[in-house]
């Protein structure tokens, strides 16, 4: 009886995280998008192109809003570790990195637009949190399931290379200007060859995960979390 309160109990704390992070993930969106239509302009929408003052001024806005929520997040998760169905220390390494690495488009422009680019893969996250809080076997679970996959491959494994090599090239830039390849600059590339990295390793356990399954003729019940390797394997149990 205890134990069945104690796994109730857990679920309430995933869910009120869940709720909160999928929120913030879409004010997240919202300004992110709004920032790389500031960049480009979109005359339809009424949006002019941002001169060279107003974008590091507008990048800052996005990173102010984002670095809100990873700071909320890894409060959260680091005082209630059952909040995320597993790895919380993962998570809020995960949470310290991106912040880490929001010094590059806080204080370089150049640096904007990959990074934005980038934070576009937290509508994959957004997916996963919908589809771990839609009814079993329902519609919109498949549906969010299909474009949690989708949004995948296109931001982890196909933008997420892009834009390290983007960022190699304002590195090398910045240090042939300079003079020298040791600087500051050199750790964009670092941050975000680790998240690509990570992004590859995360996926080529979820590929395994799947040929043990169709192996062994058993549905594939991976643990779920955001933004970590434990949760890109399927949907979480919750009792």
């Amino acid at each position: 009886m205890s134990g069945c309160t104690g796994r109730k109990h857990r679920n309430v704390e995933v869910l009120y995280h869940d709720v909160f992070s999928a929120l913030s993930l879409c004010v997240v969106l919202f300004y992110d998008v709004l920032f790389l239509l500031q960049c480009f302009g979109a005359p339809l929408l009424g949006i002019r192109p941002a001169d060279s003052s107003e974008h590091l001024q507008n990048g800052r806005v996005i990173l102010k809003v984002l670095g809100a929520y990873l700071a909320i997040d890894t409060l959260w998760v680091a005082l209630v570790p059952t909040c995320v169905p597993s790895e919380p220390v993962l998570v809020i390494v995960h949470h310290v990195v991106i912040l880490m690495y929001g010094y590059f488009p806080w204080n370089y422009s150049a640096f904007g637009v990959p990074c934005a680019c980038a934070a576009l893969v937290e509508l994959n996250t957004l997916f996963l949190l919908l589809r771990r809080n839609m009814p079993h076997g329902s519609l919109a679970k498949r549906l969010c399931h299909w474009i949690f996959l989708a949004t995948w491959v296109v931001f982890r494994l196909m933008l997420f290379p892009i834009v390290l090599v983007i960022v190699v090239q304002q590195y090398l830039e910045y240090s042939n200007a300079h003079g020298s390849h040791v600087n500051v600059m050199a750790m964009g590339p670092i941050f975000q060859g680790l998240l690509t990295g990570m992004s590859i390793w995360w996926t080529a356990a979820l590929v395994r995960k799947l040929k043990m399954s169709d192996k062994m003729g058993e549905k594939v019940k991976p643990a779920g979390a955001s933004s970590v390797s434990s949760l890109v394997l399927g949907e979480e149990k919750r009792d």
